[in-house]
Order: C-alpha cells, then sequence, then structure tokens
C-alpha cells in the first residue's frame, strides 16, 4: 500500500521546530504591554478591552492619540469606546471617507467644535435634517 504521502516520524519532529516558531511568532504579535487599567494592546478579548495609544502611557490629559474598545463586561468604562487626540493645540479627530480617495468629512476641533463638511444644501444660516436623516444647509428656517 505505501505510505500513501505520510512522512516519516523523523520529519514530523524536525516540523515540530516550525511549528513551535510560528506558535511563538503569533504569541508575539498579541503585544501585551499593561498600565494601571490593564493591558494597553491586546489582540484578544480576555481582558474585555483593546486598548492603541501613541504615547508611553495612558493619561489624562493625553500625551498623544488613542483608541480605546470596552467590551461589554468590562469593569469601568462598558461598552464605552474612546477616541482621543492627544491633548495639543490643533489635536483633532478627523473622520474621512470616499470612493475616490479619502476626503475629510467630520472633524472635531481641539476646542470641542464639530466641522461637518461636504453637506448639501445652499447657505449658512441653518443646519437642517431632512426626512431621511441626512444633515443640509439651508437660508430658510427648517
Amino acid at each position: 500500500m505505501g505510505n500513501r504521502g505520510y512522512t516519516h516520524l523523523s520529519n514530523f519532529t524536525n516540523n515540530l521546530g516550525f511549528i513551535n516558531a510560528i506558535n511563538a511568532t503569533i504569541e508575539a504579535l498579541k503585544i501585551y504591554r499593561y498600565d494601571a487599567f490593564g493591558p494597553v494592546i491586546l489582540l484578544n478579548n480576555t481582558a474585555d478591552a483593546i486598548r492603541i495609544f501613541a504615547a508611553p502611557n495612558i493619561t489624562n490629559p493625553l500625551n498623544g492619540a488613542g483608541i480605546q474598545l470596552f467590551g461589554n463586561d468590562e469593569g469601568f468604562f462598558p461598552g464605552d469606546v474612546y477616541i482621543d487626540a492627544g491633548s495639543t493645540s490643533g489635536g483633532q479627530i478627523i473622520m474621512r471617507t470616499g470612493s475616490s480617495g479619502l476626503n475629510n468629512r467630520v472633524i472635531v476641533e481641539d476646542d470641542g467644535r464639530v466641522k461637518i463638511l461636504n453637506l448639501t444644501g445652499s447657505g449658512n444660516d441653518y443646519l437642517c435634517v431632512d426626512a431621511n436623516g441626512y444633515l443640509f444647509r439651508s437660508n430658510t428656517a427648517c
């Protein structure tokens, strides 16, 4: 009947070293770093939170931009999502979309003002909502 494509046991044990190396690489990609709140970047859901930030640590005020996602079972901020701009003059949260390149659509300024770009309509006196829930500009009252 032959070996039906099965490798010899020695080939199998040699391949275990390769498999162990792959597992070590996968484990290394789970970037664990802990602060007072738990893991900072966690690529699985064991801590009920994923935190990604561009700073040495999460502080208030924040020393860099960050995104924090909390699971429903997380004790401090259940179900919350935080998108943080760095605590600096000019730090903004910018949401972009576009089918032919990224375009700024919504900008939260460092002082809390919200700028919505590319609204339909004309005039700048009123911001209205149409029957479908879309915002539009108008010179007349809504």
